[in-house]
Order: structure tokens, then sequence, then C-alpha cells
């Protein structure tokens, strides 16, 4: 609770506002995995709470690269479905986006508090 009463004040005065959260899905630069990019603000908790999604939408990671730059993180996912191959049903793709974005929103104005896993 002592986070959550201090954070915001703490995320615009030292970071100032962050960043609304873009996610980019490929699926053409690598044969065995998609790959999500997602651009958001940079918050502690924020990849706790992607990765939680991502557990929640069974989906496998086979690799992670996590970049921080200034208040901006730029966190890769290379994934597959639980049985190994690539997210490509684009109606699965769209279903992911809008679950990973929502988790982004929903941890960025609630914090950790906010995350239901």
């Amino acid at each position: 609770s002592l986070f959550s009463r201090h954070r915001q004040a703490a995320d615009t005065a030292v970071i100032g506002p962050l960043p609304s959260p873009r996610l980019v899905f490929d699926n053409n630069s690598s044969l065995k995995c998609t790959i999500i990019d997602i651009f958001a603000g940079n918050r502690p908790g924020l990849l706790y709470a992607i990765t939680g999604a991502l557990v929640e939408l069974s989906l496998s990671v086979q690799l992670a690269k996590i970049s921080t730059y200034g208040n901006t993180v730029v966190d890769v996912f290379y994934v597959t479905e639980s049985d190994g191959r690539k997210l490509e049903d684009a109606d699965r793709l769209r279903f992911v986006e809008h679950e990973l974005k929502q988790r982004i929103d929903s941890f960025i104005r609630g914090g950790l508090h906010s995350v239901v896993i």
C-alpha cells in the first residue's frame, strides 16, 4: 500500500509521463516462434504482469530480450503455443494482443495490486 500511495507522484516527478503501450507481432522473422515486441512505460513489476498474462494465455516463452530506455521498456518475447506452434490464427492473434494490452493498461493504471494471477 505504501508503494501505491507514492507511485504516481514518483512516476511523473522522476521519469515524466509514461508512453502508451504498443505491441507488434511478427511471424516472419523466426521459423519456429511468433515474436511479440512490447513498448510500454517503465514501471517496477511490469515484466511480472506481462509474463503472468503470457502464462494465462497458454503461451510458452522460448526467448525473452528485455531492454529499458529511460522511461520506456522494449520487451521482446519469442513465443509459441503450448503445442510448440507459432500463433498463426488471426483470431487468436487478435485475442492475445487484446489481452496483453488490457493487462499492461491495467497494470500501468493500478500497479501490482491490479494484477490478477
